[in-house]
């Protein structure tokens, strides 16, 4: 299959896209497109980018370079970052920040995410 036979969109800077690289692409139920990158997270909802904040505070990524996505169910999503690992309810545009366990964390040798994954019986695999 060749990419001319397909009816596509190139989306670039002088749409509204932050940057030339993704790190991680994700489509929600609603049909949003959002995209990780070291620029932070954007959501295209199909005529325009909308980016997520990022920094100490309610409702705010804690980091901004975004490593990779997952989506949990029909309406959130987990976002790993530099600084950790954050969930998103994609409805209510609602962030909360995760902490690891105390006794986890001091295993840790970084909050970097690399990769989240799901397993069959329901638990998160996430590698830093």
């Amino acid at each position: 299959m060749c990419i001319r036979d397909r009816n596509y969109t190139l989306l670039t800077i002088e749409h509204g896209l932050s940057g030339h690289n993704a790190s991680d692409i994700l489509v929600d139920n609603r049909g949003f497109l959002w995209l990780g990158s070291a620029n932070g997270l954007q959501v295209y909802d199909g005529n325009s980018f909308f980016s997520i904040p990022c920094g100490i505070g309610p409702n705010m990524l804690k980091g901004k370079n975004i490593r990779c996505l997952l989506k949990i169910d029909s309406i959130n999503l987990l976002v790993g970052t530099d600084q950790g690992l954050s969930k998103i309810n994609t409805r209510l545009n609602i962030i909360q920040n995760l902490v690891f366990p105390a006794e986890l964390a001091k295993a840790l040798k970084s909050n970097f995410v690399q990769q989240i994954q799901k397993s069959k019986h329901g638990y998160y695999w996430v590698v830093t």
